[in-house]
């Protein structure tokens, strides 16, 4: 990725991100209910998120050269794939997209349904098998070390080295082990 079009892609997440966030508050303080623009009475939009069983996600949107280009998830066989409008070639299509409202019309096994930017879930790590280090690392350095006081430190960077791997490893085995469970269908 070019030096310019990683900076492109951080402005588009950034006024995305931030474009979410001012929408969201509006939502949440009762200012926008219905869109001043349609007529009254009119239907809302049938948006269809994931959880309503479309069978495809729009999971991303990003503006090119070449146009807007959508990413569009297929959770029975587990794969995403970035298409352009109208993109023909795979078991969907894109038809139309409505940038006030992150929504795209797909035409996906005969059927024409509206799918909604899907919102990212965010949870913050556990810190359970948080353990900090036996010594601090940053106690003051002796500027004429003896010999025990060398051979100290090095035990100390030793203990450190042994901890992190020993942490590494259990983190390594707990990803094989959950990526194992989900091969086998149990992980759902």
């Amino acid at each position: 990725m070019t030096s310019g079009a990683t900076n492109r892609w951080i402005v588009f997440t950034a006024v995305a991100v931030l474009g979410g966030f001012s929408a969201s508050a509006l939502a949440d303080d009762g200012l926008v209910e219905t869109s001043p623009f349609m007529p009254s009475g009119a239907p809302e939009a049938n948006v269809v998120n994931t959880e309503d069983g479309a069978g495809v996600e729009l999971r991303g949107v990003i503006m090119t050269a070449q146009g807007p280009k959508f990413s569009i998830y297929d959770p029975t066989q587990r794969l995403s794939t970035w298409v352009s409008l109208e993109e023909k070639g795979r078991p969907f299509i894109v038809r139309s997209y409505d940038a006030s409202r992150d929504t795209v019309r797909v035409e996906f096994q005969g059927q024409t349904v509206t799918l909604g930017l899907k919102s990212a879930k965010v949870s913050a790590a556990p810190l359970e098998n948080f353990t900090p280090p036996a010594r601090p690392l940053n106690e003051p350095v002796a500027l004429d070390p003896t010999p025990a006081d060398e051979q100290r430190r090095l035990e100390a960077i030793a203990a450190e080295v042994n901890r992190r791997r020993a942490l590494r490893q259990k983190a390594l085995q707990e990803q094989r082990r959950i990526r194992e469970e989900r091969r086998s269908g149990n992980g759902r």
